[in-house]
């Protein structure tokens, strides 16, 4: 049982759920929650990147988040172009960011 949850933890991603959860519950999505924390954000790594294009639009003049955004792309292209840091969360990430092309940046 122990080796069945450690091997199912592995290839569920828990840093998109976490900071999915922070941006739909701020008070920039009109809850009641805490501010966005940019940097929180941008710590929890490229998984947290859908979430991170979701607050860009709810606070489209933070220029931070955009060029700390594109560091993580470029991170994440990074890591799917070697294969001794392919992982299946990074393929699911990059097979997302494939379909669902970044917003443009904030002029």
């Amino acid at each position: 049982m122990l080796s069945a949850t450690i091997y199912g933890c592995a290839l569920i991603n828990f840093d998109r759920p976490i900071a999915d959860f922070n941006v739909s519950h701020s008070r920039e999505a009109g809850q009641s929650g805490p501010l966005i924390d940019g940097s929180y954000l941008v710590w929890l790594g490229p998984e947290a990147l859908p979430a991170i294009e979701r607050a860009m639009l709810l606070r489209p003049t933070d220029r931070g988040l955009a060029s700390d955004r594109d560091r993580l792309l470029a991170q994440q292209q990074s890591s799917m172009a070697s294969w001794r840091s392919w992982s299946f969360r990074g393929w699911r990430l990059q097979r997302y960011l494939d379909t669902h092309p970044v917003s443009q940046k904030p002029s």
